[in-house]
């Protein structure tokens, strides 16, 4: 007998999934995923942070105004300057 494993949106097992077959029996209990595994994307090479990038060398003087400014002129989402600009400085550093 097989059962299949089942997730939540949130990506945690709900209570009690199991796979159980000739001699094996996997019992899992919902754990948050260990922070060591979880690893830090870097915002600046995804699709909207290509775009912030370019925008950026193409108009340097972007960089002295708002995240609002940089959203327009690069096209993306307000919520995406911030994280990638944050990267950018980063690797200055």
């Amino acid at each position: 007998m097989r059962h299949v494993l089942r997730f939540e949106c949130t990506g945690y097992f709900i209570t009690g999934p199991y796979l159980e077959g000739p001699g094996l029996l996997v019992w899992v209990v919902g754990q948050p995923r260990p922070i060591e595994l979880t690893q830090r994307r870097f915002r600046a090479l995804h699709p909207a942070g290509l775009q912030i990038t370019f925008a950026l060398l193409c108009r340097p003087n972007l960089i002295q105004t708002n995240y609002r400014e940089i959203a327009r002129a690069a096209n993306v989402a307000l919520g995406s300057v911030g994280p990638a600009v944050k990267d950018l400085e980063a690797v200055k550093k």
